[in-house]
């Protein structure tokens, strides 16, 4: 298994690559659907199945969900969706002014857990949270 360290060493590896999208929008929960919509077709481009959508959609309303919470502190919320022939990285970042910490409660981690591979939460206190996901592109997933 991999460190924190190197799976977001990987995710931007692979960001950096063709099959990247970056979407930066305000921190407001409105903006949920955008990240329902962009993260469905990064999952098609990288040929997830119907079943695998429908995971990436679960897990993607869950980390969208913590990452727009708190939409009092305002901020912004950068979104980098990327895939390679193996595997599908989504990574968001909330900045704002005042972040109060926060983590991911059980239900969320469970949902996670069970439509992803692998995910890790990143918080710099105050002023940055963050999301990676992680999911199989393998006709397994």
């Amino acid at each position: 298994m991999q460190s924190m360290e190197q799976e977001t060493s990987n995710a931007q590896t692979v960001a950096d690559g063709a099959n990247d999208l970056r979407v930066l929008f305000p921190a407001t929960p409105g903006y949920l659907t955008v990240c329902r919509l962009n993260a469905s077709a990064i999952g098609a481009d990288a040929g997830l199945d119907t079943d695998g959508l429908d995971d990436l959609r679960l897990a993607i309303t869950e980390a969208a969900a913590f990452l727009l919470s708190d939409d009092a502190c305002g901020g912004e919320v950068e979104l980098r969706l990327a895939h390679d022939e193996k595997l599908l990285f989504i990574t968001g970042t909330r900045t704002g002014v005042d972040l109060p910490p926060r983590s991911l409660d059980d239900l969320s981690q469970a949902i996670l857990g069970a439509t992803v591979d692998r995910f890790v939460v990143n918080e710099v206190p105050g002023t940055e949270r963050g999301i990676t996901v992680v999911k199989s592109v393998s006709p397994s997933s």
